[in-house]
């Protein structure tokens, strides 16, 4: 793995030494692909083994956790998940079991989950560090916005205190470590092979055990600590849960919260490789919760955080057309506090504020927010749609970026059966 980094001090998390024997029993598969040179040669023995499986041309559960079912009842895809109301709910409980997995399965599991907690420590301890030297107290961390809206790279803008990232061959910033984040779990997942569908409800597994050990972890510091959530935050639970974490310990909370055009969200998604970490949800998922973050907004900014009694340092940074394209980004909105210590929202464009939030029961407006973006969703990919969207939307002075992303969605253009961004997106979600 690459170094945890803060500036020019290097934080390294270690793992505890019951981890370091994961795998050894696996029989070698070599040599190690270079994919899976970023990680322990043991635990590449786990991912070679699993990806082995899966790949085998009889295995007909080859993409379905199925295939890591230790009991028989689980191991037709066909029966479980079971295809009713309640099927997401016992998904869920069952495999959050750990009698569920086969054993080598579990081993990747814990693997990622004790890393990606020994990760968070590390940017806590480091966050703590450089707040206490600030004078801020204890804070949770939001990065808030749609799937691709850009919210590591504006975390990496925000320069949050004492924030870790991976280092860049060339010396730079790249993506944060440490953040409480679905996606981080995947990456283990991903090496050993399975669809989004299933990889998605494995990581969030992942991801629950990976919170219970990170709520144990504050108690223990006395709420003393600070963290970083990478989330949507489509949903008003999710908000919800924020606020009576903060309240219970005592902790404030800082919102960053980014609003792209519907476009942006699906073109940042389709042009994420197949393969990688990443999520790649389908048009209605993506559009669904293009529109669900909308009245989310709305609610958290004018009931759920003035009324919680809490700290709360809030920011809305949206899309903004009329400016430079090498500022595409721009502050909307931010809280102030009042002599009493109310929080104030101040709205620094009116007309930008209006398209990023909705609300609730507004028909009206959620008709408006739908029809765009099916409207995307409709678009045929052609080298004339990709040409429009990088004169739109991209910055014409980079070039190198520019070719990039048109590399990227050039992967898609078929002259003879064009297909609509719905399509691909579609169709990368069942990859």
């Amino acid at each position: 793995m690459e170094e945890l980094r803060n500036n020019n001090e290097t934080s390294q998390a270690e793992m505890p030494n019951g981890y370091d024997k994961l795998g050894e029993e696996v029989p070698f598969i070599g040599p190690i692909p270079e994919d899976l040179k970023d990680i322990p040669e043991n635990i590449a023995r786990i991912c070679l083994r699993q990806r082995e499986t899966m790949n085998l041309p009889d295995n007909k559960h080859r993409n379905s956790y199925n295939l890591y079912a230790i009991d028989e009842r689980y191991q037709n895809p066909d029966d479980f998940p079971p295809k009713t109301e309640d099927g997401k709910t016992i998904l869920k409980k069952t495999i959050d079991s750990q009698e569920f997995w086969k054993p080598d399965r579990t081993k990747l599991q814990d693997y990622g989950i004790q890393r990606q907690f020994e990760h968070s420590k590390a940017l806590s301890e480091s966050m703590r560090a450089a707040e206490r030297e600030l004078g801020i107290p204890p804070t949770i961390y939001m990065l808030s916005g749609i799937s691709a809206a850009g919210k590591t790279t504006a975390c990496k803008k925000a320069g949050f205190p004492g924030m870790l990232y991976q280092e860049k061959q060339n010396g730079e910033n790249g993506d944060p470590i440490g953040p409480l984040a679905t996606d981080n779990s995947k990456q283990y997942l991903w090496m050993a092979g399975g669809s989004c569908d299933q990889i998605h409800a494995e990581s969030s597994m992942m991801m629950r055990k990976i919170d219970t050990l990170w709520a144990e972890y504050v108690s223990q510091q006395d709420g003393d600590c600070s963290e970083v959530r990478d989330k949507t935050f489509s949903e008003i639970k999710d908000i919800e849960e924020i606020i009576q974490n903060a309240q219970e310990t005592e902790r404030r909370i800082s919102d960053l919260d980014i609003d792209v055009p519907f476009i942006v969200s699906a073109v940042g998604v389709m042009l994420r490789p197949k393969g990688s970490h990443e999520p790649h949800p389908g048009f209605k998922y993506l559009r669904d919760n293009y529109i669900a973050m909308k009245e989310t907004r709305q609610i958290k900014l004018m009931d759920k955080y003035p009324n919680s009694g809490l700290d709360v340092a809030y920011s809305l940074k949206c899309y903004d057309f009329t400016s430079s394209p090498k500022e595409r980004q721009k502050d909307v909105a931010y809280y102030r506090k009042d002599e009493a210590g109310n929080l104030i929202l101040e709205i620094l464009d009116k007309e930008l504020y209006d398209q990023a939030i909705m609300e609730p029961g507004d028909e009206e407006a959620e008709e408006i927010f739908k029809a765009e973006a099916n409207f995307v969703g409709e678009q045929l990919v052609t080298r004339d749609f990709i040409d429009d969207y990088c004169k739109k939307y991209l910055n014409l002075e980079d070039e190198v970026f520019i070719e990039e992303i048109r590399k990227g969605l050039e992967i898609y253009v078929d002259d003879d059966n064009p297909k609509t961004v719905a399509e691909i997106l579609n169709d990368n979600a069942k990859a």
